[in-house]
């Protein structure tokens, strides 16, 4: 990931690279399976549960620009 300013009087941080990319794919899958949230497999096993969410995979899904399929999951609370 890459982060830049862009401007002078206005300034914005602007950031780039593969996890946005890969974010933006996921967010547009939310509508395909009808779910408000997406999560991939290497993010599922890094959030601690603590609150008690079931996670209930979606499945693979080859998102546009990857070369391997990233496993989804959604995410329901007990």
């Amino acid at each position: 990931m890459s982060t830049g300013t862009i401007g002078t009087i206005k300034k914005e941080i602007i950031y780039t690279g593969d996890v946005l990319n890969t974010t933006s794919r996921i967010e547009g899958q939310c509508n395909q399976h009808n779910v408000n949230l997406l999560l991939s497999k290497d993010l599922m096993k890094r959030i601690p549960n603590e609150n008690n969410f079931d996670f209930v995979e979606i499945g693979e899904i080859s998102l546009r620009g990857k070369a391997s399929y990233v496993t989804l999951f959604t995410s329901q609370r007990n």
